[in-house]
C-alpha cells in the first residue's frame, strides 16, 4: 500500500473510532488517555486489544516497585505499541526505536514494514514528546547493548522485541533486550505462539536455555512478557484483576507459571 493509501486508511479508522464515542474528545484530560482510547487505533499495526490496559498498568505500577528507567522497541512497524510506551514514560526517562526504516532490503522475512516519515507523523499526533525519543536506522544485529544504554541513559524498564521473526533474529534481540534492561524491567516479546511465525517460539526456547534468562510470567494477547524471577509474581499480582473481564487462566510456559489474559 502506498503512503497515500496509508494515511487515507489512517484517516477512515480514526473517524470510525471517534464514531464510538458518544462524548468528545476533550474529555480525555491527557495524550495518554487520547492514545489509549482513541489515537491508538488510528496508528497501523497489530497490537492486540485486550493487550493495552494490563500493560499500561504493569507500567505504571513498576515506580511502586522502584524499576525505573526508559523504554526500548525493535521493530517499531508505524509506532502502534512504541507511542504507548513513550507515553507511559517518566518526564525524566527516555525512548529509543530501533528498526530497518528505509533499510527494508534487508527484512528478510517481511514481518512489519517500519516507516520513518509515518512514525514521525503519528508521534507528533500522540503528543510524543521528540525531545526524548532517538530513532536509530539500523538491523538489530548491528546494534550493541552499549548504545542502546547511550540512547536512554539508563537500562530501559520496558523493551518490546518485534523485530525479524527467524530464529535468529528473535534470539539476538532477546539477548539485547536482556544485556540491557532495568531489574525488574519488562521484555514484551511479539509473536512467540502465533502460527505464521514458527521461527519466535524456537528463538524463544533457545534464549530460554541460558541459565540466567528472564522468566516468562504472562501471555497477553499476542505479547508474551518476561522479566527477572522476582518480579514474576508481583507482576501476575497486578494484571489479576483483569481475569474478570478477559478470558484468563493459570499455566506454566516451559516449566514458568505465566498468567494468561485475552479478549
Amino acid at each position: 500500500m502506498s503512503k497515500l493509501g496509508i494515511r487515507m486508511q489512517r484517516l477512515t479508522k480514526g473517524l470510525v473510532r471517534r464514531a464510538q464515542y458518544s462524548g468528545p474528545l476533550a474529555r480525555f484530560t491527557t495524550d495518554r488517555e487520547r492514545y489509549v482510547h482513541v489515537g491508538i487505533g488510528e496508528v497501523g499495526g497489530w497490537l492486540a486489544h485486550d493487550v493495552v490496559f494490563p500493560l499500561t498498568d504493569l507500567a505504571d505500577a513498576q515506580k511502586g516497585l522502584g524499576v525505573t528507567g526508559g523504554a526500548a522497541e525493535i521493530g517499531v512497524h508505524h509506532g502502534q505499541l512504541f507511542i504507548l510506551l513513550a507515553l507511559y514514560l517518566a518526564q525524566d526517562e527516555r525512548a529509543v526505536a530501533i528498526d530497518l526504516f528505509e533499510q527494508q532490503s534487508e527484512n528478510v522475512d517481511g514481518s512489519g514494514k517500519g516507516d520513518r516519515e509515518i512514525l514521525e507523523e503519528n508521534m507528533a499526533a500522540a503528543g510524543v514528546d521528540r525531545n526524548r525519543v532517538e530513532l536509530i536506522t539500523s538491523n538489530s544485529v548491528d546494534i550493541t547493548a552499549g548504545q542502546i544504554l547511550a540512547s536512554l541513559g539508563a537500562p530501559p524498564r520496558l523493551f518490546s522485541v518485534d523485530g525479524g521473526h527467524t530464529p535468529e533474529l528473535t534470539v539476538n534481540d532477546l539477548q539485547l533486550a536482556h544485556a540491557t534492561v532495568a531489574e525488574g524491567g519488562i521484555v514484551i516479546l511479539d509473536d512467540a505462539f502465533s502460527p505464521m511465525w514458527p521461527g519466535v517460539i524456537q528463538g524463544l526456547l533457545t534464549y530460554l536455555d541460558q541459565p540466567d534468562c528472564l522468566k516468562p510470567f504472562a501471555l497477553l494477547g499476542n505479547k508474551t512478557l518476561l522479566t527477572h524471577d522476582a518480579f514474576c509474581q508481583p507482576y501476575r499480582d497486578v494484571i489479576a484483576p483483569f481475569a474478570q473481564h478477559l478470558h484468563h487462566r493459570q499455566d506454566n510456559v516451559f516449566g514458568h507459571p505465566v498468567t494468561i489474559l485475552r479478549a
